[in-house]
């Protein structure tokens, strides 16, 4: 079995979970040329369904950045996700996780630095995930790094989630 992409640091019984239907539920299919994996955020779209930002919406790949963004918590292929289609995220409050889903360069992340939700390649897979945003519009902040532990693609980008909280010129 691979290992996770993402851990929850934090106790999660204080965390409040929720299921909503995905816009695309061909996504939850695991053979899919990109399937859905935890710790992957997700937007909220106009009729409150769950969505990569892009994929159903006529947009670029920035849009989202001022959207309503949750981190997937269940696992890859799940047969009670694909059957109901709907998927848990980790909705309402502040927790500390462990995500692999982030850009191969965290070398040059600091501790305390601001995460956004944008498209990062892991293992050669675009996917939504989190990365110290380097543009000056603005965004809206989905945690702060707490600890980075190891380098590259592999290490282990550990951050501190309060809430979406929006800032410009990051």
């Amino acid at each position: 079995m691979p290992a996770p992409l993402f851990n929850m640091v934090t106790e999660l019984q204080a965390t409040i979970r929720r299921d909503f239907a995905l816009a695309a539920p061909a996504i939850l299919n695991p053979l899919d040329s990109r399937p859905l994996v935890e710790g992957e955020w997700l937007e909220l779209d106009s009729n409150y369904l769950l969505a990569r930002a892009g994929d159903n919406n006529a947009g670029t790949a920035d849009e989202g950045l001022n959207a309503a963004v949750f981190p997937v918590f269940t696992e890859r292929g799940r047969y009670e996700t694909q059957a109901i289609g709907k998927v848990t995220v980790l909705f309402l409050g502040m927790y500390e996780a462990e995500t692999l889903i982030h850009p191969a360069d965290v070398g040059a992340y600091n501790i305390g630095d601001p995460l956004t939700v944008q498209d990062v390649s892991v293992g050669g897979v675009v996917r939504r995930g989190l990365a110290v945003s380097a543009g000056a519009d603005e965004r809206t902040v989905v945690g702060f790094i707490s600890k980075i532990t190891g380098t590259g693609a592999s290490a282990l980008l550990r951050f501190v989630h309060f809430g979406n909280q929006k800032i410009s010129a990051v």
